[in-house]
């Protein structure tokens, strides 16, 4: 698809893909008849090859989705075919990714990892009451909203556990999922039951305490066999000051059987919510028989929406003029060459939010103030920042130069070298060979950044 093309007449896709993946690519667009701004998820055919599999996963995550009528799932509006291209469209969440507040750092309050966890919980349980199984929870398909509300995404894995809907476990000789978070009946394609989602559930909440996944190497084929083989390192080996049951409750679901998990969904939230204590308090627990929709809400209900606060005055930043952000900048540059990058942020961190104000966050000179910025923090140190800054640049740059610009390219190199250095080495590898398959099909096997792109790779492969 091209950027703001019309989809039947009434959807109108941005200027850049949000997310392309093995499925599908993600779209922000707007809907012209109810004027509001929607998502829209269309099918992506290896080799531009119709499969027929791919369209079955397709419409069956339409179909699952639209069954969950709960506050934690996006909502289904529309789906039907552009170009012979089945297409859904959904719900948009204005909030941030959870993989992404892993990645700024310091370590999740336990009330915030609690609360995360106690929502998804509500989530599976209403799942799980319609004999539906997630099969690929992460924090990478988890939104939090602005009021502190988790939404469960991208139900493509989904699979019935019960009735006439049953799906295997593999495509095309694949195992289905993400290796990290992936239970052991997975990896051994046996049957997928809830315990498989408290697993999933249970790497996740593992990855929201210490920082990182209970098993994390380059190798993927190394770390589904330690899902297999090995115990998970403690969670207070790697941050401490985790209360001792809640960290049991994470052990116990990541057990290797699924019958020594947590009997179901229920038993998980109960056992989190009393952990969600550093929000604003709610008076009372939910009741042991709680539903889902009363599951989720009080949790939700305990965030920093859940008390409404007078408002504080903001005070005026002051303008700033292109000539002023242009010699800051140069400064910051010298700074950087300086070998002094830690100065370098701290002197631009204080111009880019007046310039935002003035120019808009995907004027050319802004996005080079905000990219200099990002390299500093990254000279200096500050994976974690750093990686997010990239981040929020490569849907701007994109937005103003296009998803193949160097710009773009630039920047997704620079959070996968984020991620090695903060020991993440696989999710490092992952986007380094992305970044590689894009450079290959935009530039050719001529483009002379693709052999440093693949002695990175192979150094990553020996950690």
């Amino acid at each position: 698809m091209a950027a703001l093309e019309l989809i039947n007449e009434r959807y109108q896709l941005g200027r850049a893909t949000l997310a392309v993946g093995g499925m599908g690519e993600i779209w922000k667009a707007r809907d012209l008849t109810l004027r509001r701004t929607v998502i829209i998820k269309l099918i992506r055919f290896p080799n531009d090859e119709p499969d027929a599999d791919l369209v079955h996963r397709f419409k069956r995550e339409a179909r699952h989705t639209a069954r969950l009528d709960h506050p934690g799932v996006p909502a289904i509006y529309d789906v039907g075919v552009h170009k012979g291209r089945p297409y859904i469209v959904m719900q948009y969440i204005d909030g941030i990714n959870v993989d992404d507040l892993i990645t700024q750092g310091s370590p999740l309050p336990i009330g915030w990892v609690a609360a995360i966890g106690a929502q998804v919980s509500g989530v599976l349980i209403a799942a799980h009451h319609l004999g539906l199984i997630h099969r690929d929870l992460k924090p990478d398909n988890l939104i939090l909203d602005r009021e502190g509300a988790v939404k469960v995404l991208d139900f493509g894995l989904a699979a019935a556990f019960s009735g006439s809907d049953t799906s295997r476990l593999t495509l095309t000789g694949q195992v289905l999922g993400t290796a990290c978070y992936m239970a052991p009946e997975q990896i051994n394609s046996a049957e997928c039951t809830p315990a498989t989602d408290i697993y999933g559930l249970g790497c996740t909440i593992y990855d929201l305490l210490t920082g990182q996944p209970p098993f994390n190497d380059a190798n993927s084929k190394v770390v589904l066999d330690h899902h297999l083989t090995r115990q998970p390192t403690r969670p207070n080996t790697l941050r401490g000051a985790i209360p001792v049951e809640l960290e049991e409750l994470v052990l116990a679901m990541l057990e290797k059987c699924p019958e020594d998990r947590p009997s179901d969904a229920v038993t998980v939230y109960n056992r989190l919510a009393p952990f969600a204590d550093d929000l604003p308090e709610l008076a009372g627990l939910p009741a042991p028989e709680t539903e889902a929709v009363r599951a989720y809400t009080a949790i939700a209900s305990r965030t920093p929406s859940g008390r409404r606060t007078p408002l504080r005055p903001v005070l005026a930043m002051p303008a700033v003029s292109r000539a002023e952000l242009d010699k800051v900048r140069r400064h910051a540059q010298a700074l950087i060459h300086g070998s002094e990058p830690a100065s370098a942020a701290r002197l631009l961190s204080v111009i880019i939010e007046p310039a935002i104000r003035a120019f808009g966050d995907i004027d050319s000179d802004v996005l080079e103030v905000r990219a200099v910025h990002a390299k500093a923090l990254f000279g200096a140190g500050e994976y974690r920042e750093a990686a997010r800054q990239f981040r929020l640049l490569i849907d701007d740059m994109a937005a103003l130069n296009g998803l193949d610009s160097e710009e773009v390219l630039d920047c997704r190199l620079h959070v996968a070298r984020a991620h090695a250095m903060v020991g993440e080495p696989l999710r490092a590898l992952q986007q380094l060979k992305e970044v590689l398959d894009d450079r290959l099909r935009i530039h050719g096997a001529g483009d002379p950044s693709l052999a440093e792109l693949r002695q990175e790779i192979e150094g990553l492969k020996q950690l």
